[in-house]
């Protein structure tokens, strides 16, 4: 992780506690595997989902599609990661292959849940960082490779496997005048503590121009 990012996220906890929040460390362990388990439950609903718009049943016909109808349509409407989405999800949605990779990764799935059901159990909710780093500039996105596309997600994919209720609030700015953000996580249906939270961290002197007074 990005050190900025890393001292964001430590600045935002220490502000919590001295709002009056116990502060208390804990762990999550399957969170570990859950870049990869979004990646291959998303890629299997994606081709499943997908597998409708064939220029027939749904979606225009693509020019030229005489002989192959279905691979012309799909390979001109349909963007460069959908179409690696839909050759990932149909392979791991194989009959071969289906117990070694999607069975596996909704199991993971619930262990994240129960971990965080867990957790809660202790805690009313978790101040996590955003991201990686500070928000990246436009011209930089475009230049990342896909698996960095990917790694991005690490600090957010998680929560949504969990289905948690959550937020990202701005507390601060790199050196670069980018963006720094944490992330508000609470149980489910609990949009109300996140909400509390995320405004107290906002309120921060130091975050100038993202308070409600910026």
């Amino acid at each position: 992780m990005n050190q900025e990012a890393a001292a964001a996220w430590k600045a935002a906890a220490q502000h919590a506690a001295d709002s009056g929040a116990e502060v208390v460390p804990v762990s999550l362990p399957s969170t570990e595997s859950a870049l990869a388990t979004y990646y291959v439950i998303a890629a299997a609903e994606a081709s499943s989902n997908l597998a409708r718009y064939d220029g027939v049943h749904f979606g225009e016909l693509g020019p030229g599609a005489e002989e192959d109808v279905y691979t012309d349509t799909r390979s001109h409407l349909l963007g460069e990661e959908v179409q690696r989405r839909i050759m990932v999800g149909t392979f791991v949605l194989s009959s071969e292959r289906y117990s070694d990779y999607l069975d596996k990764a909704h199991r993971v799935r619930r262990l994240i849940f129960e971990e965080y059901e867990s957790v809660f159990e202790q805690v009313d909710g978790l101040i996590v960082p955003g991201a990686l780093g500070p928000a990246p500039r436009l011209d930089a996105v475009a230049e990342m490779k896909v698996v960095d596309h990917y790694a991005n997600d690490v600090m957010n994919i998680a929560t949504n496997l969990a289905g948690l209720a959550a937020i990202c609030v701005p507390v601060g700015m790199s050196k670069q005048g980018l963006p720094l953000a944490v992330q508000v996580l609470a149980k489910r249906f609990d949009e109300q503590t996140v909400l509390n939270v995320g405004a107290q961290l906002m309120q921060r002197g130091d975050f100038v121009g993202f308070g409600s007074d910026g």
